[in-house]
């Protein structure tokens, strides 16, 4: 995923007591504008340095007490310029990408896990799709109207894809399942909330309960279907097993190498007789020849599906393993400041 920064100005806050950064963050065909404080971006950088107990290579702009880059307009400009060069040194730098990979710097723009992942476009989509399902709570209540319209949607287009894949993947089918079972407890709460307040009236109301209802019909009929083919994967996979182990002699039947030797099958033929058997054998031959291809087309199409699987699993342990570095960094921290009062 191609991610370009740009600090495009600044602001002064409401009462007059801080600048405010407006960053322009653009990821693929998708853009949204963020605002931070100076304050932001050196607990952003205090945080990386802790997670890795490492100095971050990047120039970053000194804190000065003596102007203000809110009385200070040459100031705020300067210090925008070097924030903005300080974000796109991290992320277009090649050798050290921990720092842009990293969970802080993530949620600091708010970018999903493969966001600066080398795996393929499809996989970056399947853990964008999990990071956006996932980046609230389940039980919190989708009280915007519509955003609540967009999130059934969304869950609408999961089910679609996990059906398709039920008789391919049935892993990555079931994630799909969880993921799109994970809103129901928020769509729910926020439909009785904006009911109760009459945010909408009550035939809306009941056109989305009715969507609500089909989205969890579609969902328990998926279980079921997908329960069936894992009970029975003989079964449902039949459908992919084709003969791969024919013999040479099976596959190229008819055909002899070398002299001409007289068979069941061609004494008592005439020439037009054996031609067209010939062309009748040619003719099986490219048959099984294609089916062969096909299930060799097949194979790789399953090779390709668990090689991204991997990529995605390698892409998660990565995650965890960058938010246990995280979380014991901050408590060795607090450990330290405990002991300086024991």
């Amino acid at each position: 995923m191609d991610v370009q920064v740009n600090v495009t100005h600044t602001s002064t806050s409401d009462d007059g007591k801080y600048t405010i950064y407006h960053i322009l963050v653009k990821t693929g065909t998708r853009s949204f504008t963020l605002q931070k404080r100076y304050t932001d971006f050196s607990t952003l950088r205090n945080e990386l340095e802790s997670l890795y107990s490492d100095k971050i290579p990047y120039p970053f702009p000194k804190k000065t007490f003596l102007r203000k880059t809110v009385s200070d307009k040459r100031l705020a400009e300067e210090r925008r310029i070097e924030l903005e060069k300080f974000l796109q040194d991290a992320i277009n730098d090649k050798v050290n990408i921990k720092w842009k990979k990293s969970l802080p710097f993530r949620e600091f723009l708010n970018l999903p896990p493969g966001a600066f992942s080398n795996t393929s476009e499809a996989t970056k989509e399947r853990v964008n799709a999990a990071w956006t399902l996932s980046s609230t709570k389940n039980d919190e209540p989708i009280t915007d109207v519509t955003i609540w319209i967009d999130t059934i949607r969304e869950t609408k287009a999961t089910f679609q894809e996990a059906r398709s894949k039920i008789f391919v993947d049935s892993g990555e089918a079931r994630k799909g399942l969880i993921l799109g079972r994970a809103r129901f407890e928020g769509l729910k709460k926020g439909l009785e909330v904006v009911t109760k307040e009459g945010v909408i009236g009550s035939g809306e109301a009941k056109r989305r309960l009715e969507l609500l209802n089909s989205l969890e019909r579609e969902h328990r009929d998926l279980e079921v279907l997908l329960s069936s083919v894992s009970s029975n994967p003989s079964e449902s996979l039949a459908m992919y097993k084709t003969p791969l182990q024919q013999t040479k002699k099976q596959l190229f039947k008819g055909r002899v190498i070398g002299e001409p030797q007289e068979t069941e099958r061609t004494r008592g033929q005439d020439n037009q007789q054996l031609l067209q058997m010939q062309k009748q054998d040619f003719k099986n031959q490219d048959q099984e020849l294609e089916q062969l291809g096909s299930v060799i087309r097949k194979q790789k199409e399953l090779a390709v599906a668990i090689n991204e699987e991997l990529q995605l699993q390698n892409e998660l342990l990565d995650e965890l393993d960058g938010e246990v570095d995280r979380v014991g960094n901050k408590l060795h921290y607090a450990q330290k400041r405990v002991g300086k009062f024991t």
